[in-house]
């Protein structure tokens, strides 16, 4: 592999005949910062540690690998598949070259190819990449923007529950003293009395820290998957909406497993607060009592974790439309139709995974795939 120049946008040149390679080179080397590959198999090698280019020329007729074969694998590839590519062949037959588009090209040039064409070609296409990465950058921002918009908003419906949920151990607090003051303007104070009322004080604080360590925790930024345990952090959830379930008449089972995980814990936090207030949303107005389960298990992709309710489903109508932004599954007034398209976003381009709703008979359900151990990846630009 050659580097030629450092140039704004890069090339990546694959062709197992040399003078090919040169002439591209010789046309292409005052543009571009060009890379060049004498094969498939080197190109893929090459692009699985330098994904970050911009423009694939690709010859058809190699050895070993053709390039139909490298371009089907390219587009396998979650992190290369929108590279475009353009075929550099000597093929011209209209089979030949549908194939090509079919197997994913965005265009090709037929050898011996004329200087012009390849220049406004490469340009081109080179050009659409960089808008198209402009539009993805700006779409990724402003999906941000609403995931922040969107934890700041359960942030202070959390406020919300851990002040009712301080309502009754500020009461216990304050029963626990007025006893103790009784005794001491009664000249009745007995050490075993005192004990317990300090005792039942001294709990009730500790369920207060506890409930103000846990939302802390769901505050701080998730810059790097953290290893957390599945189970642990459910119930942590449960514990912070705890007084909305109490208040709903809602009962949550938490049938989740002790697993591992290695992920972004607090992205993962909030699309089960997203899951739990839909649910809660739907389950409020109905008479009979509420339940919610969750339950999960190892797979050999990683986790999958199955959130359920009895609230009667959501309506057939929106239902293939329930992550797109804006459609809502609560009332216009309550819904702003964000939570779960942000969910999908999170588990998509966070978790490494996905999510899927649908109606069983007894209410709604959502089935959670993520992987569960997922690592930092090195972003592969050239050094």
């Amino acid at each position: 592999m050659q580097n030629i120049s450092k140039q704004k946008s890069s090339v990546l040149v694959v062709d197992d005949t040399p003078s090919v390679l040169e002439l591209v080179v010789g046309l292409l080397q005052e543009r571009y910062n060009l890379k060049l590959a004498s094969s498939g198999a080197k190109a893929l090698e090459y692009l699985e540690k330098n994904p970050n280019i911009d423009l694939i020329l690709l010859d058809i007729m190699m050895p070993d690998m053709d390039g139909f074969e490298v371009c089907r694998r390219l587009k396998q590839n979650k992190q290369l598949k929108h590279i475009p590519i353009i075929f550099l062949t000597a093929l011209e037959q209209a089979s030949d070259i549908v194939r090509g588009f079919e197997s994913g090209a965005v265009d090709y040039i037929t050898k011996p190819f004329e200087p012009a064409v390849l220049h406004a070609r490469v340009d081109t296409h080179v050009e659409l990449k960089k808008l198209r990465d402009s539009m993805l950058d700006e779409l990724q921002r402003k999906d941000a923007l609403l995931v922040e918009q969107s934890k700041l908003a359960s942030m202070g419906e959390m406020l919300e529950d851990i002040a009712h949920q301080w309502k009754q151990p500020l009461s216990v607090i304050s029963m626990s003293a007025s006893n103790m003051r009784v005794d001491i303007e009664l000249g009745d104070i007995k050490s075993e009395s005192l004990l317990e009322n300090l005792d039942v004080i001294e709990n009730s604080m500790e369920h207060m820290v506890q409930t103000i360590a846990d939302f802390k925790d769901f505050v701080q930024s998730s810059t790097h998957p953290t290893r957390f345990d599945l189970h642990e952090v459910v119930q942590k959830v449960i514990a912070l909406l705890a007084a909305k379930f109490r208040h709903d008449k809602i009962t949550v089972h938490n049938n989740v497993e002790s697993i591992e995980v290695c992920s972004y814990k607090n992205d993962f936090i909030q699309v089960l607060l997203n899951l739990f207030n839909n649910a809660t949303e739907m389950l409020s107005k109905d008479i009979k009592r509420g339940e919610i389960t969750l339950t999960s298990k190892q797979t050999s992709k990683g986790v999958e974790l199955l959130f359920c309710d009895n609230g009667g489903g959501i309506n057939e109508k929106i239902l293939p439309k329930i992550f797109e932004k804006y459609t809502t599954t609560k009332t216009q007034k309550t819904g702003s139709g964000l939570g779960l398209y942000i969910s999908k976003k999170i588990m998509q381009n966070r978790m490494d995974g996905d999510i899927r709703g649908y109606n069983d008979k007894e209410g709604a359900c959502f089935e959670l795939h993520f992987v569960s151990d997922l690592k930092d990846v090195d972003d592969g630009s050239p050094e």
